[in-house]
């Protein structure tokens, strides 16, 4: 009997735990739209109870909406002078907020806070000395969090009865709240900061309402920003961490833990946690999906909804918002059968879990067994990406105790990667450059313990595109001439000679060698952040030589969106010229010159990136790249040389633009080609003398490297005269930078695809110029 009972606790034990480990499962609603004529619907919050909202829109316009399981869809109410309504968040007592405005774009200049009480529409104050606003988030208490103005002047806003205040409480280095986005039932705000001394960073703060104090949360390992999006009841807070505009990885903080990494599922590449619950559930994106997160394992949101059902969950405007009530019901917005729309995921009814009968076996301490190696699906070769390497447990955790060391293979020839590394709280993330085109993986292994290992799904590394000139044509052969006899003369009397005993020999004469030409810069491309007003992306070139020449200039965004946060959505490229030039500008590439830029073989990848192809005399010209309707991001800027026969060519590439740290340093690639020779090249990185131009923010003390194609350093500078040959040959050539700080390399360089690397010692940022100078062949 004995045995018989322990095995019947045994088999009831491991029903509880199958149960207790089962998916969760949920059934989905589409909630469409509030009227006809309105073509599709964004959920973007919902209450610990279970009132979801969002807006509904419809052409040149938007309504609020209030949505319930037993009620349905419900539109709220505008106000008169506004066509664009959203609803952000909602508490359980009637109370909904959110914004207005008289445009599409958001954050804009018009947007106004609003608070709907029991479906009655309402401005909420805006704080003095502010004209416009935005109310993220609803306690229990009424009190509502969102933020005032946009970009750097933004701040983050409490409002409370009648009242709004800015919340003006710093942290550790004057870092400041932007947006307030979340607050919790006992006043605890979550949002995102901004550090004064570090241009474009973003800080995960907490601000408490009780103590009026600002705590900076960190980030996870390398990464260098981080956003806080959402907190519960008990304080946990949830993001996302990233490098300046790359990738971001989702975090869950609380007091007891610090910050620590969600677990990713394999074949993703980071993401935001959005939304916490009360009991801990997180929900946010991933590249590519959305996720559950129960406290001991993350899923996709697709594989928890019935098969077929008709729902894909993709990335675009306003969509990326998950969010999640304490019954668990999620909100979001996804692609029904082609249409995009507002969706609740109620979970289905659980079977009940069986009463145990024995003691439950312990749970076993948790050990590391593997990693983890989250990789972007494509990379661009030559351009850095991030990735971000977990150990797990035997629970597929986060092993937050993993002490041991991490070693990167590739099966990629060649490539830049982290040294040997450790990890904070079981997980980091590290920047990868692959210079091998195709399908590529990435493997960790722990260097003590080789068991400890994973390898990554593939990254297919998109080959950089060396431009092939057209053909010359080969010279007409000459119409022959028709030989004319010449007559034979009468045979003189020959004079007799002495024979030598031996001939003379005929000396052969030693041919000249032909000198092979220097190789010539055909390309360059650089990575740039680009901004609005003086700070857009600006590539400048001289065409030099006795000839018009046909070039390619190129700027994209979307199609390099392979592991970067931020993109420009939509480039345009303008094209500046010596007096008399009419300049040339183009949006989206299909516009105006579809059928000769597909003819160059290199078409940009996306059809809202920018490109132009024009014959230009020799001269300076100058290639700004912008964001439509005032957009930032990430881009890349290319020129390309076309024909490369002419008697002209690329003698001066320049790009002036933002150097962040990281992997927002700048880089800016180019090709020599065309010949077989070698080429002089100068390279500078200038930064303090831009200051005496006007160019505000300068880089302080740029450093300056150049590799090759494999990865291999050719040469590194940090002061142009640190090295006196290398001075005396910038100042025989009239290139020496004009500030002791700057950056300057001298040297030959046969064919091939080179990489210049512009950074600020010590992570200094600001506005840099990296130039590089094609002198030709040196005699």
């Amino acid at each position: 009997m004995r045995t018989f009972t322990q095995t019947v606790a045994h088999i009831a034990w491991v029903v509880i735990a199958a149960t207790a480990m089962a998916d969760p499962q949920y059934q989905i609603y589409d909630l469409g739209v509030v009227q006809a004529g309105h073509t599709e619907s964004q959920g973007l919050g919902i209450s610990p109870g279970g009132i979801a909202v969002g807006r509904s829109s419809f052409p040149n316009g938007s309504q609020a909406f209030t949505w319930t399981q037993g009620g349905g869809l419900m539109g709220l109410p505008s106000l008169v002078g506004r066509n664009y309504f959203v609803a952000y968040s909602a508490n359980d007592n009637g109370i909904v907020v959110g914004a207005a405005s008289d445009s599409g774009s958001e954050p804009g200049s018009t947007d106004l806070p609003v608070i709907w009480h029991n479906g009655v529409a309402s401005q909420l104050p805006v704080p003095p000395g502010y004209t416009y606003a935005r109310a993220f988030d609803v306690n229990a208490s009424d009190v509502a969090v969102g933020s005032v103005n946009y970009g750097t002047a933004a701040r983050g806003v409490i409002y409370s009865g009648s009242s709004a205040a800015i919340i003006t409480a710093t942290a550790p280095n004057g870092v400041y709240f932007s947006n307030a986005y979340a607050i919790n039932d006992s006043g605890r705000v979550v949002g995102q900061g901004t550090d004064p001394s570090i241009e474009f960073s973003r800080r995960a703060l907490v601000y408490e309402i009780s103590t009026k104090t600002t705590i900076n949360l960190g980030t996870l390992q390398g990464a260098n920003s981080a956003v806080a999006n959402d907190v519960n009841n008990s304080g946990v807070v949830v993001g996302d961490a990233f490098e300046y505009f790359g990738a971001g990885y989702p975090f869950i903080w609380s007091e007891a833990t610090g910050m620590v990494a969600l677990p990713l599922p394999e074949g993703t590449n980071g993401g935001s946690a959005t939304g916490v619950n009360s009991a801990g559930w997180v929900v946010g994106t991933l590249y590519p999906g959305r996720f559950l997160y129960d406290g001991m394992t993350t899923y996709q949101l697709a594989d928890l909804i019935p098969a077929g059902s008709g729902w894909t969950f993709t990335a675009g405007p306003f969509v990326t918002h998950v969010s999640i009530s304490d019954n668990n019901i999620i909100v979001g917005t996804g692609t029904h059968n082609g249409e995009r729309h507002a969706y609740a995921m109620v979970p289905m009814p659980a079977t009940p879990t069986p009463t145990p009968t024995g003691t439950p076996t312990p749970t076993p301490a948790p050990i590391t067994t593997r990693f983890v190696v989250n990789v972007p699906s494509q990379a661009n070769q030559f351009l850095p990406f991030p990735i971000m390497v977990s150990a797990r447990d035997q629970f597929n955790r986060v092993a937050t105790g993993y002490t041991g060391t991490v070693h990167f293979t590739t099966t990629s020839s060649s490539g830049n990667f982290p040294m040997d590394s450790t990890l904070t709280n079981g997980a980091a993330i590290f920047q990868v450059m692959l210079y091998s085109p195709g399908n590529q993986t990435i493997t960790a292994t722990d260097t003590s313990n080789p068991s400890i290992t994973g390898t990554s799904s593939p990254i297919f590394v998109v080959e950089k595109i060396h431009p092939t000139p057209p053909p010359t044509p080969s010279p007409q052969s000459p119409t022959p001439t028709p030989a004319t006899p010449t007559p034979n003369p009468a045979t003189p009397t020959p004079t007799p000679t002495v024979t030598p005993p031996y001939p003379s020999p005929t000396p052969t004469p030693t041919p000249t060698p032909t000198p092979k030409p220097p190789p010539q810069t055909i390309n360059l491309s650089t990575r740039m952040f680009v901004q609005t007003g003086d700070n857009v992306g600006i590539a400048g070139f001289i065409i030099a030589g006795s000839a018009p020449k046909r070039v390619l200039l190129r700027v994209l965004g979307p199609s390099i969106a392979y592991g970067f946060r931020d993109v420009v959505d939509d480039p345009v490229l303008e094209l500046h010229g010596p007096g008399g030039f009419a300049t040339i500008m183009n949006d989206n590439w299909r516009d105006t010159q579809e059928d000769e830029i597909k003819a160059t073989g290199i078409p940009p990848g996306h059809n809202l990136e920018s490109a132009i192809v024009a014959t230009l005399a020799p001269g300076a010209y100058t290639a700004v790249a912008s964001g439509n309707n005032q957009s930032t991001g990430s881009a890349l800027v290319e020129i390309y040389d076309l024909n490369q026969a002419v008697p002209a060519k690329l003698a001066n590439i320049s790009t002036r633009a933002f150097v962040g740290t990281g992997a927002d340093i700048v880089i800016a690639g180019f090709i020599l080609g065309g010949n077989g020779g070698d080429a002089g090249i100068v390279l500078r990185g200038i930064g303090p003398s831009l200051t005496a131009v006007g160019v505000p923010n300068a880089l302080a003390d740029p450093t300056l490297e150049l590799r090759d194609e494999n990865g291999g350093l050719r040469a590194a500078n940090n002061n142009w005269q640190d090295n006196p040959l290398q001075a005396a040959e910038l100042m025989a050539a009239g290139l020496a930078p004009t500030n002791q700080l700057e950056s300057g390399i001298a040297l030959v360089l046969p064919p091939g695809a080179y990489t210049a690397l512009l950074a600020g010692l010590n992570n200094g940022t600001g506005i840099g110029l990296v130039e590089v100078y094609d002198r030709g062949e040196l005699k």
